[in-house]
């Protein structure tokens, strides 16, 4: 995998995505995000704690907790982050891809049925997916599964997996990489 090279005025590797605005909720919201949290991924993503939102210059909204970044909204729909992944808030099915695959993953591609050395069994399509490595097992994307886990093993070929979220993209440059 190609090292990022640092971008000048940061130190991490990582360019300063662009903020458009970055305020913290009111608690009245708070609550309904929360509710919507245990609604949409079966647990508590966000602690009972001051949340911020940032709206970056594409219109995504990321929802985080003491500048660590737990969840986004694209599109009015509600999806965790890495970090929150990374820190253990949420499980989801897994979908582990070859080494020849990473560079194109952590670059914002989709994931191709080809490239998939293995997945959870009983992943239906539409399902929300976290994206690991081969080798080490390491969360590099959140993505959306377009194909659910038997045709994936039958046909084993085209896009089975959006990517909505990878390492390294703007999002996860606000919580500072790990």
């Amino acid at each position: 995998m190609r090292p990022l090279t640092p971008m000048k005025g940061d130190r991490r590797g990582f360019k300063p995505p662009k903020i458009h605005a970055r305020y913290f909720l009111r608690s009245k919201v708070v609550k309904g995000l929360r509710r919507e949290s245990v609604e949409r991924f079966g647990v508590q993503l966000f602690p009972k704690r001051a949340i911020e939102e940032i709206v970056l210059k594409d219109g995504t909204a990321v929802l985080a907790v003491d500048r660590r970044p737990r969840a986004f909204r694209r599109g009015g729909i509600l999806y965790p982050t890495l970090h929150a992944l990374i820190d253990g808030a949420l499980r989801l099915p897994r979908v582990v891809v070859d080494r020849g695959a990473v560079p194109h993953v952590v670059n914002g591609a989709d994931v191709m049925a080809p490239g998939i050395a293995r997945m959870d069994a009983g992943i239906a399509r539409g399902s929300l997916v976290v994206v690991t490595e081969e080798t080490y097992d390491r969360p590099i994307a959140v993505g959306v599964a377009l194909m659910s886990s038997e045709e994936v093993t039958l046909e084993g070929r085209g896009r089975a997996v959006e990517n909505l979220h990878y390492l390294g993209d703007r999002i996860w440059a606000l919580g500072g990489g790990l």
